[in-house]
């Protein structure tokens, strides 16, 4: 199983995102890169995945250093014990967002239009058998 935010875990959630119907259909106007950012990762620091989405597809992820370095119009970042809730099933994005455990930049127009796309993008994400980060 890959490890949460890692490249391997980034491709798979990629893939996912191919594979899903209910995704390619709910984001198809959809057109930007996204970033996800975990802080306060265990052992400290922040990983990241890039995900570039284009009309229902995703065409590349990149991890690590390459996806803090890579431009991407929006973001949403959160510690990774909120990461861990909103995978999980336990915290909604979109409640997370408004209760500011998901911190969101972007247009915030864009994304309010598209909040089911983010939402089949979290499930395609939750469909992904993950391990923690560890402190090791």
């Amino acid at each position: 199983m890959p490890e949460l935010f890692s490249a391997p875990w980034a491709t798979a959630v990629g893939d996912a995102l191919n594979a899903s119907d209910a995704y390619r259909e709910a984001a198809a106007t959809w057109d930007g890169a996204i970033r996800l950012a975990a802080r306060d990762v265990p052992g400290g620091g922040e990983r990241a995945v890039w995900l570039d989405l284009h009309h229902g597809r995703c065409d590349e992820t990149r991890a690590g250093e390459h996806a803090l370095a890579a431009e991407a119009p929006f973001e949403i970042a959160a510690p990774v014990a909120v990461w861990t809730e909103v995978l999980a099933g336990r915290l909604d994005p979109l409640m997370g967002m408004m209760l500011g455990k998901l911190k969101v930049t972007g247009d915030m127009g864009q994304i309010s239009r598209h909040v089911r796309a983010a939402k089949e993008m979290v499930a395609c994400a939750a469909s992904v058998e993950t391990t923690m980060p560890d402190a090791g």
